[in-house]
């Protein structure tokens, strides 16, 4: 069980991870496709280490309003690496994109 100063710092931080999300400016002519995408990058520089259970505590609390965290994957051909990607969407929507989906896979 969670003591009470670990489930304040939780919240806190989910606090500051939604706060990011939506905040994030509108990207027409992201790879993912249009919306406000925050990558990981983004939510790593607040300091949230367990980035993941923060996501997961979100979409729970989200979930009755209609609202999920979509996330979405790109493979950066320079650095030989996958980056991830973040937003906010209305539960009817796709959870999961990738440009990977796409024909897009690294060779």
């Amino acid at each position: 069980m969670k003591s009470q100063g670990m489930a304040k710092a939780s919240k806190r931080q989910c606090d500051k991870l939604l706060a990011l999300l939506e905040a994030a400016p509108i990207q027409k002519k992201h790879p993912l496709g249009p919306g406000c995408w925050v990558s990981l990058q983004e939510i790593i520089r607040l300091g949230i280490a367990q980035y993941s259970a923060r996501l997961s505590e979100l979409r729970r609390a989200l979930a009755p309003k209609g609202m999920t965290i979509v996330n979405g994957t790109l493979w950066s051909d320079l650095e030989q690496r996958t980056h991830s990607w973040y937003r906010l969407a209305f539960r009817s929507e796709r959870t999961c994109v990738s440009a990977m989906d796409a024909g897009k896979r690294p060779q």
